[in-house]
């Protein structure tokens, strides 16, 4: 004879008791109460973040791993005449902002950073061509960054009108 099937679950004996569900609904009201506290530090740092990477005088750009471009701002689309949407995806060769062998340089510096390696110089010099097809001098100080689901680096930039008015701590590179 076929033995009748069991209920799954809990059964009337082992159901949690009024309080221990007050409990339970009181923590996680409070771990909701964190979380939202938690997201709002979050959203404040992002804005104050993204403030700062849009107005730094600086010329900032974030290159992944494989050298492609993940982001710049306002002040690197103005000395170079570069806009976001044409540069984000793209390698700086693609655009011809700096030479391969300058572009290449920076990739295996930016790898090296990523990877915890000594990089030398901390800052190199580079000529860029912008947009309009004028030479501009740079100064790029690479950084590196990770977190849990990406590895990148973040240059900063500064222009400089000729070679003689480059920071004494540069080294030249091209």
């Amino acid at each position: 004879m076929r033995k009748a099937p069991q209920p799954r679950g809990r059964t009337g004996e082992d159901k949690p008791s009024y309080e221990e569900l007050e409990r339970l609904v009181s923590l996680l009201k409070k771990k909701v109460r964190k979380l939202a506290e938690a997201n709002e530090r979050l959203r404040e740092s992002e804005e104050k973040f993204e403030t700062i990477f849009e107005n730094a005088s600086d010329h900032i750009v974030y290159i992944g791993v494989d050298g492609t471009v993940i982001d710049i701002n306002r002040a690197f689309e103005d000395i170079l005449g570069y806009r976001r949407e044409e540069v984000i995806g793209k390698k700086f060769y693609e655009f011809e902002a700096l030479s391969p062998q300058d572009w290449q340089k920076c990739i295996d510096v930016a790898n090296a950073l990523i990877t915890g390696r000594e990089t030398g110089d901390p800052a190199f010099e580079f000529e860029a061509t912008a947009r309009d097809g004028s030479k501009i001098f740079i100064e790029v100080k690479p950084r590196a960054g990770r977190s849990a689901w990406t590895r990148k680096a973040a240059g900063t930039m500064r222009e400089w009108r000729s070679r003689t008015s480059a920071p004494a701590s540069s080294s030249a590179a091209a």
